[in-house]
C-alpha cells in the first residue's frame, strides 16, 4: 500500500529480482490479496457503493489486468472460487 498526502491508497506489487525489489503492477484502488492459482495471484476489492472488482496478476507479467467486473472473490477450494456480487438497491417512496 502507498499512502498520499490526499488519504488515497494505491496498490503496489513488488516481486524480489537478484535480491532487490521491483514494482511489477499497480493500481489506484485499495486491492485484496484473496489467493493464487497456477501462475495467477488473485485481488479483489469492494467499496461502499457496492462496486467490486477481481483483478488477477500474472507471474512473471507486468500490471494487474481485471478479470471480473462487478465480482468480488473471497476464498479458494481446489479449482473453484467463492466470491459475491455487490448490488444496492434503492426504493423510491
Amino acid at each position: 500500500m502507498e499512502k498520499h498526502n490526499d488519504n488515497t491508497l494505491n496498490t503496489v506489487l513488488y516481486q524480489k529480482v537478484s535480491g532487490r525489489y521491483k514494482q511489477v503492477a499497480k493500481s489506484s484502488r485499495y486491492l485484496i490479496y484473496r489467493f493464487s492459482y497456477g501462475k495467477k495471484l488473485y485481488f479483489s476489492s469492494a467499496d461502499d457503493e457496492g462496486t467490486g472488482i477481481t483483478c488477477t496478476y500474472t507471474k512473471g507479467k507486468n500490471g494487474f489486468k481485471l478479470e471480473r467486473s462487478k465480482m468480488v472473490l473471497t476464498e479458494r477450494s481446489g479449482r473453484y472460487a467463492v466470491g459475491y456480487i455487490c448490488m444496492i438497491v434503492y426504493t423510491i417512496l
